[in-house]
């Protein structure tokens, strides 16, 4: 955790910090859209409360057209003879006040015969005709009286020998005086919808208010009019319509043009002539205040969230931009300007993928005793053959090819071809124009170019880590054979190798049985203790039938290849630490031990509980075994490792980086992995361009990794003065022929009990 927090420490904080926004962004949001839901809800309510003052208006209205009945039926129902009650309905108009617009006439009921103001027989209206049955008080629908606008009848039954039943005609406007034309009386309930519609109760519109003109309102009644043009939803528009159909109040909620309204209807019963409010009220004219600021909180976080965006998207980009840089750092020579093995293998998979059709090989072209050009002609004499070799390869390649430099005079080429003969032809040009380099002092010197090829089995699902890991096995091959061939083909060496693999196959487990596998303990010496250091713990594998040990770099790749090595590594940790007992309960010295393992044994899911459950079972102490792990390994899986080398130390173990410097190295691995011990490969020792450089080259890599805390051993020490060399420069151990081969256990147990028995 604490190697993951160095490395992504400060993309982890902002990450948060942009999360936590989010958080909070997300919740005010829900805050804002409760508060939102609770403003429609009290819009709604508010709107409601209007169209009730309405209805309670006219309902009033009614009752004060009852009371006047009521006063006019007490004036007649007190009269003694017919001609007195005809002075009283005579004297309608005067008790009513003939000012009063709103009358417009009297009509009564009399031994089933509807009579006039005159006193005489009156055929009537259907809807006045209709209240003869009623049996108390009873309003008439609207109707068209006369030559006047719609009127309504208000009856009322009379006790008396010449009137059964009252009817006193008045105006619409008896009912609807909270509704006019001139915008400065219309009452407070009318003013804050979009429009209010008083409506008889087939739906015809009697008056209206309209106060914001955004909705098309037509003369039709309302149900074919503006309840078709505004409501959109059959559920919605059935629902409205119930409304009217049945007399009844209700309300919907509409949203329209991204607008929210509500429709009410105020139905008034057959009371008040059963007939309809209908108000179309807009929710943010009800809370106004409320709503704008509503829309303020919005437009803030619709700001503040394109800036988080941005602010995000900037982050992303300027993370990407700087591991951008860091790649290209590591995918380009700076030396020759051309691609590193990194760009290599990114550009090679995608023109792989791009044309799968095709036929490609992979090609390491290596200038033939490349050492010896950088020993006899100098540095800048090797380079200026870099730079040459890199410039005819260069204007080689034609359209989906690529290369790049890697190493020692080695070139990596990808070329698509039709047949093999036309490679040969191809690759065998390159060589020609290689060798007319021109600037060697020895005219007698002739620089020569051999090629290593892998054709690629397009049939075969394989990365190209594995096509390359292909080629160099040819590579390796063709070094091994010292061979005049300049062009080597993989397929040349396939048949071989398989037989080899097969043979080895075949007789791993049995050999495993029967004891084949021995361990051997290659000692190494502390310089500042001047005494052994601990050993690492090397497999052998004596071949009986052909009495001798078979070269480890031939079946060990072969283990890893199909998984043996799981089983090897386990055998040979068991047995270490079997033998690290017997030495304490003999009475031999005991030695720290290194034991080597594998990538495939690292990756499976017990790793660490079955090294840490064999430790226990020996009891080993803390501290005295290291486990050792190949710098290739780490390079291509080091977030894991890190992990794993982090779950070791709490279990004891001491962890070292083995092969540093074998063309992997990489300031990462420094960086995210807390190794105990780096173990340098012979490279460091081995001569390089000149004495001084591979001194400086040395010196500074041992301070750099002793400053950084960890222990720095040498590996392949044969001279005394590399010992001598590697002392000065202060390296904590050494380890290689100078000091001890590698030896079977009871050699090495005689080794430290002679040499060194305390």
């Amino acid at each position: 955790m604490k190697i993951f927090l160095s490395k992504h420490g400060k993309e982890l904080i902002l990450g948060v910090i942009i999360l936590v926004c989010f958080i909070c962004l997300i919740n005010v949001v829900a805050h804002v859209q409760n508060y939102t839901s609770s403003l429609d809800t009290q819009s709604v309510e508010k709107a409601s409360f209007y169209a009730y003052a309405q209805k309670a208006r006219l309902n009033n209205n009614v009752e004060r057209l009852y009371d006047m009945a009521k006063v006019i039926r007490h004036s007649i129902e007190v009269c003694r003879d017919y001609e007195s009650m005809q002075n009283a309905v005579r004297a309608v108009p005067d008790i009513i006040g003939r000012d009063n617009a709103d009358y417009v006439g009297l009509c009564y009921f009399h031994n089933g015969q509807l009579y006039d103001s005159d006193f005489e027989k009156y055929a009537g209206y259907p809807e006045l005709l209709a209240l003869e049955t009623a049996e108390e008080d009873a309003t008439s629908n609207l109707f068209q009286y006369k030559d006047r606008i719609m009127s309504i009848g208000v009856s009322v039954p009379v006790e008396s020998p010449y009137m059964d039943r009252l009817v006193l005609i008045y105006g619409r406007t008896a009912l609807s005086d909270f509704m006019y034309d001139d915008p400065s009386q219309v009452t407070e309930s009318c003013r804050y919808s979009v429009f209010t519609l008083f409506c008889k109760h087939d739906g015809v519109i009697l008056e209206r208010v309209v106060n914001r003109d955004i909705f098309r309102i037509s003369t039709e009644a309302v149900q074919e009019g503006v309840l078709r043009d505004l409501i959109t939803g059959n559920s919605d528009y059935k629902t409205a319509t119930q409304f009217i159909n049945t007399g009844t109040s209700g309300s919907l909620e509409l949203h329209i043009d991204g607008v929210s309204y509500v429709l009410i209807v105020e139905s008034m019963g057959a009371q008040s002539g059963n007939v309809f409010v209908l108000n179309l009220f807009r929710l943010s004219d009800m809370y106004l205040d409320g709503y704008n600021l509503v829309n303020l909180i919005w437009g803030t976080l619709c700001v503040f969230f394109a800036l988080l965006v941005i602010l995000s998207i900037y982050l992303l980009v300027s993370q990407l931009s700087m591991h951008r840089k860091i790649f290209d750092l590591s995918t380009i020579n700076k030396q020759l300007n051309c691609p590193t093995l990194v760009k290599f293998e990114r550009d090679a998979g995608e023109i792989l993928t791009a044309n799968k059709a095709t036929r490609f090989a992979i090609i390491i072209a290596r200038f033939k005793n490349f050492s010896y050009i950088n020993e006899r002609f100098g540095e800048d004499m090797s380079l200026a053959v870099l730079k040459y070799g890199n410039n005819i390869i260069k204007g080689s390649l034609s359209l989906s090819e690529t290369y790049a430099y890697g190493s020692d005079g080695e070139f990596y080429l990808l070329f698509h071809y039709r047949e093999q003969k036309t490679l040969v032809d191809r690759l065998n040009g390159l060589c020609q124009r290689v060798a007319k380099f021109p600037d060697f002092d020895d005219k007698n010197y002739k620089l020569d170019m051999v090629m290593d090829v892998y054709e690629i089995e397009r049939d075969v699902n394989q990365s190209v880590q594995m096509m390359l890991n292909k080629v160099v096995t040819v590579r390796n091959m063709a070094i091994n054979n010292a061979g005049a061939k300049n062009i080597t083909f993989y397929t040349e060496i396939s048949r071989d190798t398989y037989l080899k693999k097969a043979e080895i196959e075949g007789t791993m487990e049995q050999a495993l049985r029967d004891a084949e596998f021995h361990i051997f303990y290659q000692p190494k010496f502390n310089f500042e203790r001047k005494t052994v250091d601990g050993s690492e713990i090397l497999v052998r594998w004596f071949d009986a039938k052909n009495d001798r040990y078979r070269q480890p770099d031939v079946f060990l790749p072969i283990f890893e290849e199909n998984g043996f090595i799981v089983k090897m590594d386990h055998f040979v940790f068991f047995k270490a630490c079997e033998n690290v007992i017997y030495c304490q309960n003999n009475g031999v010295p005991v030695y720290p031990i290194s034991v080597n393992v594998s990538r495939v044994t690292v990756m499976q899911q017990d790793f660490v509980e079955y090294y840490t459950r064999i430790k226990q079972k020996f009891n080993i102490p803390n501290g005295f075994v290291t486990l050792e792990f190949t710098e290739s390994f780490a390079y291509e899986n080091y977030e894991y490792l890190a992990t794993m080398v982090d779950q070791l130390h709490r279990a004891g173990f001491i962890c070292s980086l083995d092969d540093f410097g074998t063309g992997y190295s990489s300031y990462n691995i420094l960086k995210t992995l807390d190794m105990d011990e780096i173990k340098l490969d012979r490279f460091f020792i081995g001569k390089g361009l000149s004495d001084e450089r591979d001194r400086v080259i040395l010196d500074g890599v041992i301070k750099m990794i002793k400053n950084l805390g960890m222990k720095v051993t040498q590996e392949g020490v044969e001279t005394k003065e590399d010992y001598e060399k590697l002392h000065k420069l202060g390296c904590d151990t050494i380890q290689g022929y100078y000091f001890a081969k590698p030896m079977k256990f009871v050699h090495y147990c005689e080794f430290v009990a002679t040499n060194f028995p305390k």
